[in-house]
Protein backbone atom coordinates (compact mmCIF):
# COMPACT_ATOMS: atom_id res chain seq x y z
CA UNK A 1 0.00 0.00 0.00
CA UNK A 2 1.22 3.49 -0.85
CA UNK A 3 -0.25 6.65 0.67
CA UNK A 4 -0.21 9.59 -1.76
CA UNK A 5 -1.15 13.15 -0.87
CA UNK A 6 -3.77 15.05 -2.90
CA UNK A 7 -5.00 11.99 -4.79
CA UNK A 8 -8.25 12.91 -6.59
CA UNK A 9 -9.74 9.45 -5.85
CA UNK A 10 -10.35 7.64 -2.56
CA UNK A 11 -8.28 4.63 -3.59
CA UNK A 12 -6.71 3.05 -6.68
CA UNK A 13 -6.89 -0.76 -6.83
CA UNK A 14 -4.04 -2.39 -8.72
CA UNK A 15 -4.04 -5.57 -10.80
CA UNK A 16 -2.30 -7.48 -7.99
CA UNK A 17 -5.20 -6.71 -5.63
CA UNK A 18 -7.84 -7.60 -8.23
CA UNK A 19 -6.09 -10.92 -8.92
CA UNK A 20 -5.76 -11.80 -5.22
CA UNK A 21 -9.48 -11.10 -4.68
CA UNK A 22 -10.45 -13.00 -7.86
CA UNK A 23 -12.30 -9.95 -9.14
CA UNK A 24 -14.36 -10.32 -12.32
CA UNK A 25 -14.97 -7.20 -14.40
CA UNK A 26 -17.87 -7.28 -16.86
CA UNK A 27 -17.67 -4.18 -19.04
CA UNK A 28 -20.82 -5.05 -20.99
CA UNK A 29 -22.89 -5.35 -17.81
CA UNK A 30 -21.00 -2.50 -16.16
CA UNK A 31 -20.24 -4.48 -12.99
CA UNK A 32 -17.34 -5.83 -10.97
CA UNK A 33 -17.75 -8.99 -8.90
CA UNK A 34 -15.91 -9.16 -5.56
CA UNK A 35 -16.48 -12.05 -3.12
CA UNK A 36 -19.75 -12.91 -4.88
CA UNK A 37 -21.11 -9.35 -4.72
CA UNK A 38 -22.03 -7.52 -7.93
CA UNK A 39 -20.87 -3.90 -7.68
CA UNK A 40 -21.92 -1.42 -10.39
CA UNK A 41 -19.12 0.37 -12.22
CA UNK A 42 -19.69 4.11 -12.20
CA UNK A 43 -17.55 6.10 -14.65
CA UNK A 44 -16.87 9.80 -14.44
CA UNK A 45 -15.44 12.20 -16.98
CA UNK A 46 -12.16 13.04 -15.26
CA UNK A 47 -10.42 16.12 -16.52
CA UNK A 48 -6.71 16.21 -17.36
CA UNK A 49 -6.14 18.27 -14.21
CA UNK A 50 -7.68 15.50 -12.10
CA UNK A 51 -5.50 12.81 -13.70
CA UNK A 52 -2.19 14.62 -13.37
CA UNK A 53 -1.70 13.91 -9.62
CA UNK A 54 -2.06 10.19 -10.35
CA UNK A 55 0.96 10.41 -12.64
CA UNK A 56 3.08 11.14 -9.55
CA UNK A 57 2.40 7.70 -8.03
CA UNK A 58 5.36 6.09 -9.82
CA UNK A 59 7.56 9.01 -8.76
CA UNK A 60 6.48 8.63 -5.13
CA UNK A 61 7.20 4.89 -5.24
CA UNK A 62 10.73 5.59 -6.49
CA UNK A 63 11.31 8.30 -3.86
CA UNK A 64 10.12 5.94 -1.11
CA UNK A 65 12.90 3.47 -2.04
CA UNK A 66 15.72 5.97 -1.56
CA UNK A 67 18.19 5.50 1.28
CA UNK A 68 17.10 7.17 4.56
CA UNK A 69 20.39 9.10 4.62
CA UNK A 70 19.24 11.25 1.69
CA UNK A 71 17.94 14.61 2.91
CA UNK A 72 14.37 15.78 2.44
CA UNK A 73 15.53 18.72 0.32
CA UNK A 74 17.37 16.37 -2.05
CA UNK A 75 14.30 14.13 -2.30
CA UNK A 76 12.16 17.17 -3.09
CA UNK A 77 14.61 18.21 -5.81
CA UNK A 78 14.59 14.73 -7.32
CA UNK A 79 10.78 14.55 -7.18
CA UNK A 80 10.58 17.87 -9.04
CA UNK A 81 12.93 16.70 -11.82
CA UNK A 82 11.22 13.31 -12.22
CA UNK A 83 7.76 14.89 -12.30
CA UNK A 84 8.85 17.40 -14.94
CA UNK A 85 10.29 14.70 -17.21
CA UNK A 86 7.88 11.83 -16.48
CA UNK A 87 7.63 10.92 -20.17
CA UNK A 88 11.40 10.31 -20.39
CA UNK A 89 11.54 7.44 -17.90
CA UNK A 90 10.44 3.81 -18.21
CA UNK A 91 8.07 3.16 -15.31
CA UNK A 92 7.16 -0.37 -16.37
CA UNK A 93 8.56 -3.12 -18.60
CA UNK A 94 6.28 -2.19 -21.48
CA UNK A 95 7.75 1.33 -21.69
CA UNK A 96 10.22 1.17 -24.58
CA UNK A 97 11.40 4.42 -26.14
CA UNK A 98 12.39 4.92 -29.77
CA UNK A 99 15.02 7.37 -30.98
CA UNK A 100 14.27 9.37 -34.13
CA UNK A 101 17.87 10.48 -34.70
CA UNK A 102 19.39 7.32 -36.16
CA UNK A 103 18.50 4.01 -37.81
CA UNK A 104 20.77 0.99 -37.84
CA UNK A 105 21.77 -0.26 -41.30
CA UNK A 106 23.21 -3.65 -42.29
CA UNK A 107 25.51 -3.36 -45.30
CA UNK A 108 25.91 -6.76 -46.96
CA UNK A 109 26.89 -5.50 -50.39
CA UNK A 110 25.64 -7.97 -53.01
CA UNK A 111 25.73 -11.02 -50.70
CA UNK A 112 23.20 -13.77 -51.37
CA UNK A 113 20.59 -14.15 -48.59
CA UNK A 114 21.51 -16.82 -46.03
CA UNK A 115 18.74 -19.06 -44.73
CA UNK A 116 19.39 -21.39 -41.78
CA UNK A 117 16.79 -23.77 -40.33
CA UNK A 118 15.42 -23.29 -36.80
CA UNK A 119 17.11 -25.18 -34.00
CA UNK A 120 15.21 -27.64 -31.86
CA UNK A 121 13.73 -26.06 -28.72
CA UNK A 122 13.34 -28.37 -25.68
CA UNK A 123 9.67 -28.77 -24.84
CA UNK A 124 10.15 -27.31 -21.35
CA UNK A 125 11.33 -24.01 -22.91
CA UNK A 126 8.78 -23.69 -25.72
CA UNK A 127 6.22 -21.84 -23.58
CA UNK A 128 8.91 -19.41 -22.40
CA UNK A 129 10.01 -18.79 -25.99
CA UNK A 130 6.43 -18.16 -27.11
CA UNK A 131 6.01 -15.67 -24.26
CA UNK A 132 9.12 -13.80 -25.42
CA UNK A 133 7.79 -13.68 -28.98
CA UNK A 134 4.38 -12.42 -27.83
CA UNK A 135 6.05 -9.78 -25.67
CA UNK A 136 8.19 -8.45 -28.53
CA UNK A 137 5.21 -8.50 -30.91
CA UNK A 138 3.13 -6.46 -28.45
CA UNK A 139 5.92 -3.86 -28.23
CA UNK A 140 6.38 -3.67 -32.03
CA UNK A 141 9.98 -4.88 -31.66
CA UNK A 142 9.41 -7.70 -34.16
CA UNK A 143 6.81 -8.63 -36.75
CA UNK A 144 5.95 -11.77 -38.76
CA UNK A 145 8.30 -12.14 -41.73
CA UNK A 146 8.46 -13.61 -45.22
CA UNK A 147 12.16 -12.82 -45.61
CA UNK A 148 14.60 -14.91 -47.68
CA UNK A 149 17.04 -14.48 -44.78
CA UNK A 150 16.79 -16.58 -41.61
CA UNK A 151 19.01 -17.06 -38.56
CA UNK A 152 18.45 -19.55 -35.72
CA UNK A 153 17.58 -18.59 -32.15
CA UNK A 154 19.80 -19.39 -29.17
CA UNK A 155 17.94 -19.60 -25.86
CA UNK A 156 19.88 -18.09 -22.96
CA UNK A 157 18.37 -15.85 -20.25
CA UNK A 158 16.60 -14.05 -23.06
CA UNK A 159 15.84 -14.61 -26.73
CA UNK A 160 19.22 -14.39 -28.52
CA UNK A 161 19.60 -14.77 -32.28
CA UNK A 162 22.72 -16.35 -33.76
CA UNK A 163 23.73 -13.81 -36.43
CA UNK A 164 27.24 -15.17 -37.08
CA UNK A 165 26.48 -16.07 -40.71
CA UNK A 166 24.94 -12.64 -41.29
CA UNK A 167 27.99 -10.99 -39.70
CA UNK A 168 30.26 -12.95 -42.05
CA UNK A 169 28.78 -11.13 -45.06
CA UNK A 170 28.40 -7.72 -43.39
CA UNK A 171 30.92 -4.99 -44.15
CA UNK A 172 32.95 -4.09 -41.07
CA UNK A 173 32.84 -0.58 -39.58
CA UNK A 174 36.31 0.56 -38.49
CA UNK A 175 34.99 3.25 -36.13
CA UNK A 176 36.91 2.70 -32.89
CA UNK A 177 35.31 2.27 -29.48
CA UNK A 178 36.32 4.67 -26.67
CA UNK A 179 39.53 3.69 -24.90
CA UNK A 180 39.14 2.77 -21.23
CA UNK A 181 42.24 4.70 -20.17
CA UNK A 182 40.97 7.86 -21.89
CA UNK A 183 37.70 7.52 -19.99
CA UNK A 184 39.51 7.14 -16.68
CA UNK A 185 41.64 10.20 -17.45
CA UNK A 186 38.50 12.24 -18.17
CA UNK A 187 37.03 11.20 -14.81
CA UNK A 188 40.17 12.00 -12.83
CA UNK A 189 39.53 14.14 -9.75
CA UNK A 190 35.74 13.76 -9.93
CA UNK A 191 33.96 13.25 -6.60
CA UNK A 192 30.43 12.50 -7.79
CA UNK A 193 29.34 10.04 -10.46
CA UNK A 194 25.94 9.36 -11.99
CA UNK A 195 24.73 6.65 -14.34
CA UNK A 196 21.96 6.68 -16.91
CA UNK A 197 20.78 3.33 -18.21
CA UNK A 198 18.47 3.02 -21.21
CA UNK A 199 15.56 0.62 -20.73
CA UNK A 200 16.09 -2.14 -23.33
CA UNK A 201 18.55 0.19 -25.06
CA UNK A 202 18.95 -1.77 -28.30
CA UNK A 203 15.19 -1.84 -28.82
CA UNK A 204 15.19 1.97 -28.82
CA UNK A 205 17.15 2.08 -32.11
CA UNK A 206 15.14 1.27 -35.24
CA UNK A 207 16.59 -0.80 -38.06
CA UNK A 208 16.55 0.77 -41.50
CA UNK A 209 13.36 -0.59 -43.17
CA UNK A 210 15.24 -1.98 -46.18
CA UNK A 211 17.51 -4.03 -43.87
CA UNK A 212 14.90 -5.46 -41.51
CA UNK A 213 14.43 -8.59 -43.63
CA UNK A 214 18.07 -9.50 -42.90
CA UNK A 215 17.33 -9.80 -39.18
CA UNK A 216 14.75 -12.55 -39.77
CA UNK A 217 15.00 -15.41 -37.29
CA UNK A 218 13.42 -18.84 -37.43
CA UNK A 219 11.79 -20.73 -34.58
CA UNK A 220 9.68 -23.90 -34.83
CA UNK A 221 6.45 -21.85 -34.83
CA UNK A 222 7.38 -19.34 -37.54
CA UNK A 223 9.61 -16.65 -39.03
CA UNK A 224 9.94 -13.14 -37.59
CA UNK A 225 12.09 -10.09 -38.24
CA UNK A 226 13.21 -7.23 -36.04
CA UNK A 227 12.02 -3.67 -36.49
CA UNK A 228 14.43 -2.45 -33.81
CA UNK A 229 17.93 -3.67 -33.02
CA UNK A 230 18.02 -7.11 -31.36
CA UNK A 231 20.05 -8.13 -28.33
CA UNK A 232 22.72 -10.77 -28.72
Amino acid sequence: MLVVDNLPWDVILGVDFLKSQRARIDLLAGTIELEGNQIPLVTTADSADDCCPAMSIDVDILISRLKPTISSSTKAELRSVLSEYTDVFAWKDSDVGRTKHIQHCIDNGDATPIRLPPRSVPIQYQHQLNQMIDDMLSKDIIKPSASPWASPVVLVLYDCVDYRKLNDVTRKDSFSLPRTDDTFDALGGAAWFSTLDLASGYWQVEIQPSDRCKTAFAIPSGLYEFQSMPFG
